[in-house]
């Protein structure tokens, strides 16, 4: 039916001043709304490796197409209100978009745009292009609390910690990631010293990787039992550092990682209940078993320390593909680790990732020190906790700042490196990636790449100067992860990874 002239809506030349201006907001509002699915649907394709120009041309289509053409179906005859019904339906499709988009996908929908939401900017590091990243972050940011409805963590903190209020510490690291200024509203890089002080010690960070002396000597009759295991570390040892060490060398060096128990809860499996005596007596488990296991013989050594719950991170959340197995945690689950108080102080450790690694499926020992007693602003390089006081910093992060940061390890730190460029953990490149860093021990550095089949490739670039630029070219379209690595031994000619890009390359 035709409306009458009189009842038809009126154009925005004849609403008025406050009607103009309600008009104009009502078409921004709508604008707005498409635009924001539009960037929700591309930053997906993105994550996921897809072709961004079928992103963007169903974008439009399913944003600004779709609502003409409804309305030109909708009323052919109409003469009046049809700006008016055309900006309604779009909004309403628009919205309908992307609620599908985001309630069908909230957790991949809020990584990738905390970690891709800026890929059509490129790697610009123009000031303009750095305050936008700032915008995209904080509205990536907006999805965190819908991503955290969805999660079903197994794991999570002590009953016991609920009540703690532990104190942050003093940041012992200049220009440190999350560290917002008026002048460099976004992080960008770590500046490490050759050795950072823990804090309400002596000592500095990281520790020799050399396990504690008295493991050596425990009785042989202690080593099966928990309370021996705690009466012989205190009786043994008595700083609360080093007995901390102690513990901690013991768990890390003593149990394996159960990688069979970590491919059966991968592919389903009911999660098993585990126990500190069942860890001791079987020298195996995962990383609850570690935490636990090391709060149980803590207590009995007369320290206290508490399992603290979170996520971990690695070059897998940024591929939009099942995890690596490069790292002993299961995303899906979430992974634990500990906190011990020593002098009203409270000091983080992982006995997890200083045990070892996996490698194809199997559990591969290696030492470390790296996660035991780890300055806060280094721990936030890999672990993020469920509850944000356990970050132990002055200005907790966000999770959306927390997938920003750049993916290094904390042994880039230990080694006085800092990364100079690129400052994010995933980039848009064309046939070349380079790196910048500062290097002021000399330390030889070397660049690999991992293919887009998967292949990986000998060094492409390698150097040993105080300032150092790695390169590598990009010979085919697709995705390729950048491996930044480090001789760290100098009898050795290996090198260590210590960090990680994912590019997504268009010669």
């Amino acid at each position: 039916m035709q409306r009458s002239p009189a009842s038809a809506a009126k154009s925005p030349a004849k609403l008025g001043l406050v009607g103009g201006l309600l008009y104009s907001l009502l078409v921004l509002a709508a604008l707005c709304i498409a635009l924001y699915g539009v960037w929700v649907a591309t930053s997906l394709a993105v994550y996921h490796d897809g072709p961004v120009w079928l992103a963007v041309v169903g974008a439009i289509a399913c944003f600004f197409l779709l609502p003409l053409v409804w309305e030109l179906v909708a009323d052919r005859h109409q003469k009046g209100g049809r700006i008016r019904d055309a900006i309604l339906r779009s909004s309403f499709l628009a919205l309908a978009f992307l609620a599908v988009l985001v309630l069908t996908h909230p957790a991949t929908a809020f990584k990738a745009l905390a970690t891709r939401g800026d890929w059509f900017l490129g790697g610009s590091t123009s000031a303009s292009a750095q305050s936008l990243r700032a915008v995209l972050g904080t509205l990536a940011g907006g999805l965190e609390g819908l991503y955290n409805l969805t999660r079903s963590d197994t794991f999570d903190d002590d009953a016991d910690n609920k009540a703690i209020a532990p104190s942050p510490q003093a940041s012992v690291v200049t220009d440190a990631p999350g560290t917002a200024t008026a002048s460099k509203p976004t992080p960008t890089t770590i500046t490490p010293a050759p050795g950072l002080p823990i804090a309400g010690s002596s000592l500095v960070w990281p520790l020799p990787e050399t396990p504690h002396a008295c493991l050596a000597l425990i009785p042989e009759a202690a080593r099966s039992s928990i309370d021996a295991l705690g009466g012989y570390f205190a009786a043994a040892v008595p700083d609360l550092f080093e007995r901390t060490k102690a513990v901690h060398d013991f768990v890390a060096t003593t149990i394996s990682y159960d990688a069979p128990l970590l491919m059966r809860l991968r592919d389903g499996a009911d999660y098993p209940r585990i126990t500190a005596p069942e860890v001791l007596a079987t020298r195996t488990s995962i990383c609850e078993g570690y935490s636990i296991l090391l709060i149980a013989i803590g207590k009995a050594a007369g320290l206290h320390i508490v399992r603290v719950a979170g996520d971990t991170r690695s070059i897998s959340d940024y591929q939009g593909l099942p995890g690596s197995d490069a790292e002993p945690v299961l995303p899906s689950l979430g992974h634990t680790w500990n906190a011990v108080e020593i002098g009203l102080r409270w000091y983080l450790l992982d006995a997890t990732f200083d045990a070892g690694y996996l490698r194809d499926g199997a559990f591969v020992p290696q030492y470390s020190t790296a996660y035991l007693f780890t300055p806060p602003e280094v721990m936030a390089l890999t672990h993020f906790p469920k509850d944000e006081k356990w970050q132990l910093r002055e200005a907790p992060l966000s999770r959306a700042a927390w997938l920003r940061m750049p993916l290094v390890r904390p042994d880039f730190i230990a080694q006085g490196l800092a990364l100079r460029d690129p400052t994010r953990p995933a980039i848009t490149a064309r046939n070349k990636v380079s790196v910048q860093l500062d290097n002021p021990r000399g330390i030889p550095l070397g660049l690999w790449l991992t293919t887009p089949d998967g292949k990986q490739s000998p060094f492409c670039g390698t150097s040993s100067d105080p300032s150092a630029t790695l390169s590598c070219d990009l010979t085919t379209h697709g995705r390729y992860t950048a491996h930044i690595g480090a001789r760290t031994d100098p009898k050795s000619r290996s090198y260590r990874s210590l960090g990680a890009i994912l590019v997504d390359a268009s010669p």
